[in-house]
């Protein structure tokens, strides 16, 4: 072996073994882009520096190349796939490097390897990296004799090959299991799971409505309380019950097309159980995030999921705003803007979840401790509830958004207490059999791509084939 290579490699610069076809590249803006998509299906790609994202109605090359991203943030993820293997008609902007192989040098075994290179001594730029021509012309690759890229290439199809149909396995695992936890949460929430429990402790609970009404008056007799305290403070004494009238009712539950539920249970409005908020979180500029306190992002959580604290991000946030946006034990974080697929999901803090703050594009809130906070929890992170949640959803380009209102007006199917505490329970049981196969896909995904990284690594360090001299 020479220079740590098996016998027959050799090492080069891209530079010298591949012709650069950037001069042909033509920038086009945003409306010539709109202008030039194809209503025809599968006619002529267009790619980028991210790959196919569109249709045009003309090309500038045929045939065979590699395209590798000119700039943006891919460079800075080992996982993400930074060049891509063309052919047929395609257009190409000025955001990819346009590269053919010269005589000796397999175009697929080329754009394996790009794909685990390290950029970050290549690229150059504080708010947007780019990886210039000069730059790109000095990477180095290693070359194997071409009969051996073949064979490596080979290899690198076929193992690729068992991981996407893994993927899909997983995928069609990850349906089912979705599908079950969907209905266990529905059967949770809608009195099926505990329908035996029920029926052999009738006439001995305290209804749904009787909790409301017994919630309600306590609910409005704290307000008072504390506003004859604030009075008080302020040296100001009501002289008659006009006062009383600034006391905002929660708002009330429109029942109609929603389901009956079983005896002793009571459609109510979130609004009614909630003492404290719903607040929006924290903003702050990207230049404060690195250091400081933990904060929750939009990331960091997914139904029955959550990030641990010391994996979160950290915020450089002043002493006020600690104090403003900390979570507490049973606090309930809803995500209020995002895509409507992801919108209104939900996190329950823990004791863990002590002084982390959460960001601007969520909102917390804190309900009475006569409810069940984690029934709560679970009803709106099934599909019952959630789409009530966001019924009411503000539509606009690749986002929607509920405001606290929306989240006060939330109808919830408000059991007994004891029964809400029994529901927790028989629900947290059956979902624990699927915990095992039911991982977040976007931790399946990564997994997936450190698989194929490290076949990179394997070909291109010259241990996934036999050397065939």
């Amino acid at each position: 072996m020479s220079d740590g290579l098996p016998h027959g490699w050799t090492k080069a610069l891209l530079g010298d073994v591949t012709i650069v076809l950037d001069s042909k590249r033509v920038p086009i803006n945003e409306a010539e882009r709109t202008a030039r998509l194809a209503v025809s299906a599968e006619r002529f790609p267009y790619f980028g520096a991210t790959g196919q994202v569109g249709e045009i109605d003309g090309y500038l090359f045929d045939g065979e190349a590699v395209l590798l991203g000119e700039d943006g943030a891919p460079f800075l993820d080992a996982k993400r796939s930074k060049a891509y293997l063309v052919d047929g008609k395609y257009w190409v902007n000025n955001h990819a490097h346009i590269l053919r192989t010269r005589q000796g040098l397999s175009n697929r075994y080329l754009c394996y390897q790009l794909n685990v290179v390290d950029y970050r001594r290549h690229v150059s730029g504080t708010t947007r990296l780019k990886l210039t021509q000069a730059a790109m012309r000095e990477i180095e690759l290693v070359v194997a004799p071409i009969d051996e890229q073949q064979r490596i290439v080979s290899k690198i199809d076929e193992l690729f090959s068992r991981i996407e149909e893994g993927e899909r396995a997983l995928e069609r695992v990850q349906t089912l299991v979705e599908r079950y936890r969907q209905s266990v949460l529905k059967a949770a929430v809608t009195g099926e799971l505990t329908r035996e429990w029920r029926e052999q402790r009738h006439g001995q609970l305290e209804s749904g409505e009787a909790l409301l009404q017994r919630m309600l008056s306590a609910r409005r007799q704290t307000w008072e309380q504390d506003e004859l305290t604030r009075m008080s403070a302020d040296g100001a004494r009501p002289r008659n019950e006009r006062w009383k009238l600034k006391y905002r009712e929660p708002p009330t539950v429109a029942t109609e097309g929603l389901p009956e539920l079983p005896a002793g249970w009571v459609w109510t409005t979130l609004g009614s159980l909630i003492v404290w908020g719903p607040q929006n979180g924290l903003y702050l500029h990207k230049d404060r995030y690195g250091r400081g306190v933990p904060i929750v992002r939009i990331d960091d959580y997914q139904p029955g999921w959550t990030r641990p604290v010391q994996q979160m991000q950290r915020v450089d946030a002043s002493a006020s705003d600690r104090e403003k946006y900390q979570l507490a034990d049973l606090d309930i974080v809803i995500n209020r803007v995002n895509s409507l697929s992801h919108l209104g999901k939900c996190m329950l803090a823990t004791p863990e979840h002590a002084g982390v703050l959460f960001e601007s594009n969520m909102m917390r809130l804190r309900v009475t401790p006569q409810v069940s906070v984690p029934y709560l929890e679970r009803y709106l992170r099934g599909d019952f509830g959630r789409k009530r949640l966001v019924a009411n959803c503000k539509h606009a380009v690749n986002q929607a958004s509920i405001n606290q209102d929306d989240v006060a007006a939330t109808p919830v199917p408000l059991p007994p207490r004891a029964e809400q505490d029994k529901i927790v329970d028989l629900a947290d049981r059956e979902l624990s059999k699927v915990g095992a196969e039911a991982l977040d896909p976007r931790e399946l995904a990564r997994r997936s791509q450190s698989v194929r990284q490290a076949v990179l690594r394997s070909a291109f360090s010259g241990t996934l084939v036999p050397s065939s001299v």
